[in-house]
């Protein structure tokens, strides 16, 4: 018998994600009490139809990658892009899940990363429950479930990343570049917040806080690539991505976010052979020249208040521990959110669910769900079990990505490997003044890195390509 239309992967695909979409316009126009909700429609239909006309593999992937820009504004109040975006994830999504598990015969869960991310997923999308229970906020809890579910990215990347010959190439270019972009964003908004001061004060203080695991991410997998890479033109690349993301983790202020770079350099430098060791100061050195001559061109006589005001910033890490009080600050709210903890240590509370705490700066007691020390906020928000899954999946993606920096150290994979590594045993520092496991930017950096090395080692197996099955024909 012939094959029916809706049987078909192509065809159960589409009427799925047609009903996704669907009650993802109904959803926005129950909850959001603005009609901006009402121009996802069109942009709904029109990228349904680019993706139908072109059909590619890797179009999807890519287009979703590239949507993460939608989500830079971070303003209080919800975007059009923003909901845009958040429809067409949650529909490829609802897309993605319905066809594998109920047309194609289930996902592929064979390591522990693979079922340590599958429990981590299952616990994002359960965390309503505590909201339920201690009658928290539903509608903080649902934006949260949306930004949360970009982990569920892992599946269709590492999938795209081992179907396809090329994907493992196009989605760590893609991801690069989007870090590129928001580092270029970043530093854009940091010399117009120079410009707008001028007391030597205000300028030393200034800072860009937003996406610095971007910035992080991209420099540990630009440092590790620029250190495997023969050829020249990929170094120039390389060398220009480099700077750009030193330039905007300078402009972070983030003390945390340094060390961690300086570790991330400290480890690709340590394991790399001879001839990258000194391919990579060399072009540190010559991007910290080029840099020096370039800043007094752009901010003028505001250069020596800026270095001034980092060196300032940096000399503070000796002592941040004993006078900083924003850092105190964060030490007294995690030991307010560890006493919940003690009280649901099992399920944890959701993102809906706030505690009190005196916060000793504004000298007030403040209700917040997020910690700041992310060793405690992951058991406050996913509870032992969750917590415990987060910490598998984050070992097991580091020991991969150990692991295949030391068998191919000289393929691309062995370079994903290393930096993939390097960034994710500098979160063990820090996760002691954020959460990145609860915040939307932080899991889909995870998601992409542990999709990239899962890629890896199916390219090194011999396992690409996959063949998906067929959907059985109806009689």
């Amino acid at each position: 018998m012939k094959e029916a239309a809706w049987s078909s992967p192509e065809g159960a695909a589409w009427w799925l994600g047609g009903a996704t979409a669907a009650s993802g316009l109904v959803a926005m126009a129950v909850i959001l009490p603005s009609p901006l909700w009402t121009l996802a429609l069109p942009a709904a239909l029109l990228a349904g139809l680019v993706i139908w006309k072109l059909r590619h593999p890797l179009l999807a992937p890519v287009a979703i990658v590239f949507g993460m820009l939608a989500l830079l504004g971070n303003t209080p109040s919800v975007t059009p892009q923003e909901i845009g975006y958040s429809l067409a994830l949650v529909s490829y999504l609802g897309w993605f899940y319905a066809t594998r598990l109920l047309v194609l015969g289930g996902l592929r869960i064979e390591t522990v990363l693979d079922k340590a991310v599958a429990m981590v997923v299952v616990t994002i999308l359960l965390g309503f429950v505590p909201t339920l229970v201690f009658r928290g906020d539903m509608a903080l809890t649902l934006n949260a479930l949306v930004g949360s579910s970009v982990l569920a990215l892992y599946f269709p990347f590492r999938e795209a990343c081992i179907r396809h010959p090329k994907g493992l190439t196009v989605l760590l270019v893609a991801f690069l570049v989007l870090c590129t972009i928001v580092a270029i964003n970043n530093l854009l908004q940091y010399r117009t917040l120079l410009t707008m001061y001028v007391m030597p004060e205000f300028v030393a203080g200034r800072r860009v806080t937003t996406n610095d695991i971007y910035f992080t991410s991209g420099f540990a997998l630009s440092t590790a690539l620029l250190a495997r890479s023969e050829n020249r033109r990929v170094q120039v690349v390389l060398v220009v991505q480099m700077a750009l993301f030193i330039g905007a983790l300078i402009a972070t202020q983030a003390r945390s976010q340094w060390v961690a770079c300086l570790v991330i350099f400290g480890l690709v430098f340590l394991a790399g052979r001879r001839y990258g060791r000194v391919r990579l100061a060399g072009y540190l050195g010559g991007v910290v020249a080029l840099g020096a001559v370039l800043l007094p061109l752009v901010l003028g006589s505001k250069t020596l208040v800026l270095l001034w005001g980092m060196a300032r910033r940096f000399n503070s890490i000796r002592t941040a521990s004993r006078q900083d009080i924003s850092l105190l600050s964060r030490f007294v709210e995690a030991k307010a959110a560890f006493a919940q903890v003690l009280e649901n240590p099992i399920l944890g509370h959701g993102h809906g669910v706030t505690y009190p705490h005196y916060d000793i700066i504004n000298q007030v007691v403040m209700h917040t769900s997020y910690v700041h020390v992310g060793y405690v906020g992951l058991f406050y928000t996913y509870g032992l079990l969750g917590g415990l899954a987060v910490f598998t999946a984050w070992w097991s993606a580091l020991w991969r990505g150990a692991l295949l920096a030391h068998i191919a150290p000289n393929r691309q994979e062995g370079a994903i490997g290393l930096g993939a590594a390097a960034f994710l045993a500098s979160l063990f520092l820090s996760m002691l003044a954020t959460d990145p496991f609860v915040m939307t930017d932080g899991l889909f950096v995870f998601a992409m890195l542990a999709a990239l090395l899962a890629g890896s080692q199916a390219r090194l197996n011999g396992q690409v390509v996959w063949q998906l099955p067929r959907a059985p024909s109806v009689p």
